[in-house]
């Protein structure tokens, strides 16, 4: 089988170019119904019995609190489809598409320097070549006049298979291969930096190799149902600066239901007041690790102690007292100004995307 190379690669995978790289199919994008998750949660009582939980009270006075999170990451990627086939010579299709991606991080401490990374990269499908057939074209873009990252994606098992034949599966798949990357350089960024940091997005998928240090996922987009009946009732009712009680859900899905001591704890908080959003608007839904709480209690004491407690009403009082005032940002009712701001410095780094993706087509000829 022949190697790929970066001149010859569109010949290899039998692509084509397209010849307008207008919006993306809505198809590539998900489900954006909400999804049930009630059987995600291993411990709805956690904090508080479900049939007795009330709003916990907004606690401006609590942002002074020294274990608060002086950091604050995000990532952003753009990219395009720029050349696909419906079947290669291997029997497979393939979609390829360039883009670029940035991680970031800000502090809040004055003349601590912000750190930034970035990247072009293409992406595709590379189902039946093996590493050491991939490997010439990994080292092609690198060396190429603008350097770029190789995102492959292959099946790794045989539902991946069965995936891997689907024409609009693998461009949803070589689309997502590109977010899962870039989440894998926030990790990156979060072990690096080694302080307690807020993440925009899940807890699990910015978990570090130290479960103990303290990573706040901040969660903007809520597309799960985590709670029902007086629970979900009180999120609703939410004021500004209010969150709910904590409770415990599973770190994966799909995991065992037992135990382990290295679960997820989490809780929602209103940052923006509801006569302003509506009841379902401007919440956000916070997750930290249940181990990183475990290493500040004593084994002998409960999970939830006041302290824990009262480092959950710290974070909701200074993500409420940090949610941006930018009133043109599309987002600004879950959004905190430190990680508005970090996401604007990597997109001024970012170039045009159509442009972007002409200069990587060039790269390929």
């Amino acid at each position: 089988m022949p190697i790929l190379r970066r001149h010859t690669l569109l010949d290899a995978l039998n692509v084509k170019p397209y010849s307008n790289w207008g919006n993306e199919d809505d198809a590539l994008l998900g489900d954006t119904e909400l999804v049930d998750r009630q059987q995600s949660v291993l411990d709805i009582n956690l904090e508080k019995e479900a049939e007795n939980w009330s709003p916990i009270p907004y606690s401006p006075e609590l942002v002074d609190d020294p274990r608060l999170p002086n950091w604050f990451l995000d990532g952003s990627v753009t990219s395009l489809e720029i050349a696909g086939s419906a079947l290669d010579n291997l029997g497979y299709p393939r979609v390829i598409r360039a883009g670029q991606m940035g991680v970031g991080a800000t502090c809040r401490i004055a003349n601590v320097t912000n750190r930034k990374r970035f990247w072009r990269f293409i992406a595709l499908n590379t189902s039946g070549y093996s590493n050491m057939e991939i490997a010439p074209l990994r080292d092609d873009l690198k060396q190429a006049e603008i350097p770029h990252k190789l995102i492959d994606w292959r099946p790794s098992d045989d539902r991946d298979q069965e995936a891997a034949l689907d024409l609009m599966t693998v461009r949803a798949l070589v689309r997502g291969s590109a977010r899962d990357e870039m989440l894998i350089q926030e990790r990156e960024l979060v072990q690096d930096i080694g302080e307690p940091i807020y993440v925009d997005g899940r807890y699990v998928d910015h978990a570090p190799n130290d479960d103990a240090l303290l990573v706040v996922g901040v969660i903007k987009s809520q597309r799960a149902r985590y709670l029902a009946n007086r629970p979900l009732q009180v999120l609703y009712s939410l004021n500004e600066g209010e969150r709910t009680p904590a409770f415990l859900i599973e770190r994966r899905r799909g995991q065992s239901r037992r135990r382990t001591g290295n679960q997820v704890v989490t809780f929602y908080v209103r940052l923006t007041s509801p006569d302003i959003v509506g009841p379902s608007g401007g919440l956000v839904r916070i997750e930290v690790s249940e181990r990183s709480l475990r290493n500040r209690v004593q084994i002998s004491q409960d999970l939830l102690d006041q302290d824990n407690c009262r480092l959950f009403n710290s974070i909701a009082a200074d993500l409420t007292q940090l949610r941006t005032r930018d009133t043109t940002y599309a987002r600004g009712a879950v959004t905190v100004e430190p990680i508005r701001l970090i996401e604007r410095e990597l997109r001024l780094i970012f170039r045009d995307t159509q442009m972007a993706a002409i200069e990587t087509m060039r790269l390929l000829y």
